[in-house]
Formats: C-alpha cells, sequence, structure tokens
C-alpha cells in the first residue's frame, strides 16, 4: 500500500479559508462600527463646546471624529440638551436630534496609533488562531480515517 505525501506546512483546505473569511468579515464590522456619544472638550474663553464624537474600534480605540454642536449664545438649547440627556452622554435619541438641529461644519480627528497597533495584534492573533484550530482538527479527523 503507498503511503500517501504528507501536506505542505501553509496549506489550508477550504473550509479553513471560509472561516478565516467570515472571522475577517466579522472583526472588520465591529471595528468599523461608529458609537455615538456626547463629549465636552475645553476650549478659549472658559468656554466649553459640546461635541457630538463618533468612535471606532473594538477593543481599543482606533480614530474618534467629532462634530461641534454647541456655539456662543445657545445657552437655553444647552440647558435643555442637558436637561433631556439626564447623565447619560450616550442617548442616541436625544444625539440624533441635536445633531441635525445644531451641528456645524467644524470636525475634528484623533488617531490613537496605539490602538491600531494593538488591535491590528489582535486581528492577526485571532484569525492565526483560527487558521490553525480548523487545519489541527481536520488532520486530527484525517489521521484517524486512516
Amino acid at each position: 500500500m503507498s503511503e500517501r505525501p504528507k501536506r505542505r506546512w501553509l496549506r489550508f483546505h477550504l473550509s479553513t479559508a471560509m472561516l478565516l473569511i467570515l472571522g475577517a468579515g466579522g472583526m472588520i464590522g465591529i471595528n468599523v462600527a461608529p458609537t455615538k456619544q456626547f463629549v465636552e472638550r475645553g476650549h478659549a474663553h472658559n468656554f466649553n463646546p459640546l461635541f457630538i464624537e463618533y468612535t471606532y474600534g473594538w477593543p481599543f480605540e482606533l480614530v474618534s471624529v467629532g462634530k461641534e454642536v454647541q456655539h456662543y449664545g445657545l445657552d437655553e438649547q444647552v440647558k435643555e440638551l442637558h436637561s433631556k440627556l439626564n447623565g447619560n452622554l450616550s442617548n442616541r435619541k436625544v444625539i440624533d436630534e441635536y445633531e441635525n438641529k445644531f451641528s456645524t461644519d467644524e470636525v475634528y480627528t484623533v488617531y490613537n496609533w496605539v490602538g491600531i497597533v494593538c488591535d491590528s495584534g489582535i486581528f492577526l492573533g485571532t484569525l492565526l488562531a483560527i487558521g490553525f484550530a480548523c487545519e489541527y482538527l481536520i488532520r486530527c479527523r484525517e489521521a484517524k480515517n486512516l
């Protein structure tokens, strides 16, 4: 009886490749889903403008994008906003309402390079773990069938 040739080390099965694609898609989907919240940032002249901040990334924050919603002279609207929020800065319904009413064109973007490096490492580590675990299980099953 002839022996089967040994598989190469980095040769994956189609089922492993499909699971890697699904894993990568899931991780990308988690990282591009924004989190919305109100944030107060310090400003000149003792004026603290209120921003709607979108943060992207999981498990670490990768990028923050903010839009200013508070201006000088809008004290009544800001008081109304704080009463509606009632301490919950992540209230999506209130955020959407005020974003449409008072947002400006002033936008800031902040990149978290440490978060980007850490998320990339976690992303690659997770994919490697999925790939090697699937291949290990497939090869164990093939060894039992021989």
